[in-house]
């Protein structure tokens, strides 16, 4: 017996070894440097790429033209924002891609219709440029916010821009024209009130998120089981003023139409549609490894053992403990990501929020928690470049094994932080 526990303890120091050292070398000064060239090199890329699409008469943008295209829909034939003809028509106006035959469905609720409208007042370039600038200042206003919690130590916030700035993830989400940087910028607002207890306008401000359901796949069942009233209120408000918002605007039907649209779409991803080497879900994960109904066994066994981390860490959440809510909120986040339906690779923003959230406590994680956060940050470039090599996408592994680094942190936290955790 004493040899075996000699082996392992010398095969863990084998890998453990290596893993340290390169882990020594991801220096606060080292990874600025290297922020700052990728930052310069992929920007520099990215609006080289731009001038040559405008170049041979091609428009910026993916999945924006969906955006633009219910602005106009909107303000001229309401009626019609669902409307798979008259969004194929009218998309053939200012999309080449729709000419060649791409479609791109709206997918998003009525009253998050109501802030697309001021863009059928400019052409759809000068909204593409509007919407990515907007999306760039939420995306720097998160970080900011992050950083400028008030408790120390925090990262330093040129470092954390300078990570911000090169993320490939942002690039990725400015080059398709989606909407995770409100997501995010909401996330953080609703973390920075929480953490001082404004549990009330935190959650009213999260409800906001309803905008695309499946942020909330995690966060309302959590309140629920928690039986947190004041937080299931406040989402409840806000759902209901966007709710009638939409409908007061609209209609209240179109609703129904929104769900249709959503649920023809959902089976995009049953079917394979699409490579699902671009999602980050755990279906996302097993749907190409398994057969169907495999594929929903094993994303469930491995949602149950999240859910367990989540609950675990979420027994006390009211009042907020300094310390002990970081983590907390970061493990909800980093669930949330694994838990969507329709988790796409440039939803790995949000990771923005956890990478901050546990800077501070850092000593907590394993030694190598650099080079899983690396690995994360550029599984967008490896996605993109590599997509039709790769059999599955590496980040849900991961994602999975962040999130047990977080719970184990937690766990291993001084109780006087959380008396009864």
């Amino acid at each position: 017996m004493t040899g075996s526990k000699d082996i392992r303890i010398n095969f863990t120091e084998k890998i453990e070894q290596p893993l340290n050292q390169i882990s020594s070398l991801l220096t606060a000064k080292r990874v600025r440097l290297y922020a700052l060239a990728l930052a310069i090199t992929t920007a520099a890329v990215f609006f080289r790429l731009n001038l040559y699409s405008a170049s041979v008469g091609r428009t910026p943008g993916a999945d924006f033209v969906q955006f633009y295209s219910a602005a106009i829909l909107a303000r001229f034939s309401p009626d019609e924002i669902y409307d798979r003809q008259a969004q194929e028509r009218l998309q053939r106006q200012f999309s080449a891609g729709a000419r060649e035959g791409t479609h791109w469905p709206y997918l998003h609720a009525p009253f998050f219709t109501v802030i697309l409208i001021p863009l059928s007042y400019v052409s759809y370039v000068t909204a593409y440029w509007l919407w990515t600038a907007v999306t760039i200042l939420l995306y720097l206003l998160s970080v900011i916010l992050l950083c400028r919690r008030r408790r120390q130590p925090q990262p330093p916030l040129t470092l954390a821009l300078t990570i911000a700035c090169a993320a490939p993830a942002l690039y990725w989400l400015i080059t398709t024209g989606q909407t995770t940087g409100i997501a995010l910028f909401i996330w953080t607002l609703g973390f920075y009130l929480f953490a001082r207890n404004r549990v009330f306008w935190s959650t009213f401000i999260l409800g906001f998120l309803c905008y695309r359901a499946q942020y909330l796949v995690v966060l309302l069942p959590l309140f629920l089981i928690r039986r947190m009233a004041i937080a299931i209120l406040g989402i409840a408000t806000s759902c209901l003023a966007l709710f009638v918002l939409g409908g007061l605007v609209f209609s209240f039907y179109s609703y129904a139409e929104y769900v249709n649209s959503i649920t023809e779409f959902s089976q995009r991803i049953v079917s394979q549609a699409q490579p699902l080497t671009f999602y980050v879900t755990l279906y996302g994960f097993f749907r190409p490894l398994f057969p169907q109904q495999w594929a929903i066994i094993f994303t469930i066994a491995t949602s149950l053992l999240l859910v367990y981390w989540l609950a675990k860490t979420w027994r006390r959440t009211v009042p907020v403990q300094p310390g002990a809510f970081d983590l907390q909120f970061a493990l909800l986040v980093t669930t949330t990501l694994l838990l969507m339906h329709h988790g796409f690779v440039y939803d790995l923003i949000l990771l923005t929020i956890p990478a901050l959230l546990i800077y501070p406590y850092r000593s907590l994680f394993s030694a190598h928690y650099k080079i899983l956060l690396s690995l994360i940050y550029f599984i967008p470039y490896i996605s993109l470049i590599f997509s039709n090599e790769l059999y599955f996408n590496p980040i849900q592994p991961l994602l999975v094994y962040l999130c047990f680094e977080i719970y184990r942190a937690y766990t291993r936290m001084d109780r006087t932080l959380a008396p009864d955790v």
